[in-house]
């Protein structure tokens, strides 16, 4: 099932769809959790190299901007 917000207090994590649930759980000291972009292998494939590093710069790795394209996949495959 997905949810539309996560939020995480120490190692609590809560899980909600209502937007009044999460401002009181933000008011109750959680941290909303930002989900990661997911983009299914197959389709990774068919990105461009310039799109595969907006990816790598998304997801907040470093030392991508010279890689190949087989190169960023696998690394876009590892984190």
């Amino acid at each position: 099932m997905e949810f539309k917000y996560q939020l995480i207090r120490m190692n609590v994590v809560k899980v909600t769809n209502d937007d009044d649930v999460r401002d009181k759980l933000i008011g109750q000291g959680f941290e909303l959790i930002e989900k990661k972009k997911v983009v299914p292998v197959e389709d990774v494939n068919q990105l461009t190299v310039e799109k595969l590093k907006e990816l790598a710069k998304e997801k907040g790795l470093e030392g991508y901007s010279k890689l190949s394209k087989d190169e960023l996949i696998k690394l876009l495959e590892e984190n």
